[in-house]
């Protein structure tokens, strides 16, 4: 049983799914735009050099920020990479609700909890080293935006995980059977 029977509460699920496949995989590109030009930024803030260290505490400071700056590139880096595996199953994706295969459907239900992770992980490292290098207003700009990606990215995830179940359960319900293999039954049938 599908766990929803519309997406978005107006659209039948194989046209949601081609819908949110198009979407995901403009958002793909986007993201690993976004990804690249982070992390070329956070390189050019490395590069500038650091400020004279007066006390103990600001070089301990420093020292955090740059290991959150770390963290955020390895986050980005391997977000550059999710992305890349959510573009493509966002394409499969397409395929199988064109189709109505659901083997094509498999790939973005598992990448896209890939992007949910990394989403949440990149908004938490980005929004709280911005906080301690004293820019709190865009450190929780971040981490809301972070937050309200996720839970749109949840009920999207529910709209794709319903066309997998209602392919899956029309499949089992009216099996095709091709029909050359119909034929050749009917040869050796009893009846």
């Amino acid at each position: 049983m599908a766990v929803m029977r519309k997406c978005c509460f107006c659209w039948d699920l194989r046209i949601g799914g081609i819908v949110l496949g198009v979407f995901s995989a403009i958002f793909s590109l986007a993201s690993i735009a976004y990804c690249t030009w982070m992390i070329v930024e956070m390189e050019i803030q490395n590069w500038r050099g650091r400020p004279v260290v007066q006390n103990y505490y600001q070089k301990r400071l420093e020292d955090e920020i740059i290991l959150y700056r770390l963290i955020s590139e390895i986050i980005l880096g391997i977000g550059i990479f999710v992305h890349i595996a959510i573009f493509i199953s966002s394409i499969l994706l397409i395929s199988g609700a064109k189709k109505e295969k659901r083997n094509r459907i498999v790939p973005y239900l598992i990448f896209q909890w890939f992007g949910i992770i990394g989403t949440a992980l990149y908004c938490f490292f980005h929004g709280s080293t911005s906080v301690k290098e004293g820019r709190s207003q865009q450190g929780t700009i971040t981490i809301v935006v972070g937050c309200i990606y996720i839970v749109f990215a949840f009920y999207f995830w529910f709209c794709v995980l319903a066309l997998y179940q209602t392919i899956r359960d029309n499949q089992r319900h009216n099996p095709r059977v091709p029909q050359h293999q119909q034929e050749r039954h009917a040869a050796y049938s009893p009846v």
